[in-house]
């Protein structure tokens, strides 16, 4: 594991083991004006944030995926409020380093990384680019819920507000659940090399897992303009992938909650998190590549 691991995942776990030097003390001058009781809570929701990033870093999985792309930006912001708020050079240090921790935790290296983890034998998982209609609005959102829907109860509590604290605490707490799993779905979506050829993973828009067969792949590479094979990309922002099968193959398409259509394809497009090194595996599994 450590030989493969990539120098992007030791990058992050540096940043976020220097946080507690360079952005704690920052975090609790900038809350010195709040109560005692709320000072701790955010002292244990910073420190349970820390320790969730932290292990998430280490262990590698697409479920720790999710806990590390959920707590690092909520790093970031906490260390960017503190070095505003007490505009120490120590805590702008902090901040900058939970930044890059932020970016890095949502980088196609890192996602690669963690959704190829639990890869056994002789297969490869690559990740999927997230689909642009949930870019810029669901994914932010559902990290806004999650991350107030778990810290604004506790803190409502420690500042004796009972009763909107506690019915804070348990609807935050059911809408971060819920909105956490919808982020999750996100590590869910990979292309996995096999030794029987590659299988397209994607339960956002697939009701089942896709195989083409080594054998039967006429070409695997960039799409070509004015293609006619299926779009399975979701408009996800990119450089889009075309395989194309000698014979059609069943695909069943979700075409909303509950409703799914199958039709039949012999081509399919789909958007790599990293296309290239995703070519490059296919290259070596003599898969036709062009």
């Amino acid at each position: 594991m450590l030989v493969r691991t990539h120098p992007t995942i030791w990058i992050l776990r540096l940043a976020l083991v220097v946080l507690p030097f360079t952005s704690g003390d920052a975090l609790a001058s900038a809350a010195l004006d709040r109560s005692s009781a709320v000072r701790l809570c955010l002292e244990v929701l910073a420190w349970s944030t820390w320790a969730v990033a932290l292990v998430a870093s280490v262990v590698l999985h697409p479920t720790t995926l999710t806990a590390l792309r959920v707590s690092v930006p909520t790093l970031a912001v906490g260390a960017v409020w503190a070095a505003i708020a007490v505009r120490d050079a120590i805590a702008f240090v902090g901040a900058t380093a939970a930044l890059v921790a932020a970016v890095l935790s949502l980088s196609a290296y890192v996602s690669d990384e963690f959704i190829d983890a639990p890869s056994y034998g002789d297969e490869r998982r690559f990740s999927l680019r997230a689909p642009a209609a949930l870019l810029f609005g669901p994914i932010p959102l559902a990290w806004l819920v999650t991350v107030t829907g778990i810290a604004t109860g506790p803190l409502l509590l420690a500042a004796k507000t009972w009763v909107i604290g506690f019915a804070t605490l348990v609807v935050g707490w059911a809408a971060a659940s819920m909105a956490v799993r919808s982020l999750h779905s996100l590590a869910l979506r990979f292309v996995v090399f096999v030794p029987a050829g590659m299988t397209l993973v994607d339960p956002l828009i697939l009701v089942d897992s896709v195989l083409f067969a080594r054998a039967r792949i006429v070409r695997l590479g960039p799409a070509l303009a004015g293609t006619t094979a299926l779009d399975l990309t979701q408009k996800a922002p990119g450089l889009a992938l075309e395989v194309s099968s000698g014979e059609p193959i069943e695909i069943t398409v979700k075409e909303g909650r509950r409703t799914a259509a199958p039709t039949v394809a012999a081509a399919v497009l789909f958007t790599p998190a990293r296309p290239g090194e995703l070519l490059d595996e296919a290259g070596l599994r003599r898969i036709p590549v062009g």
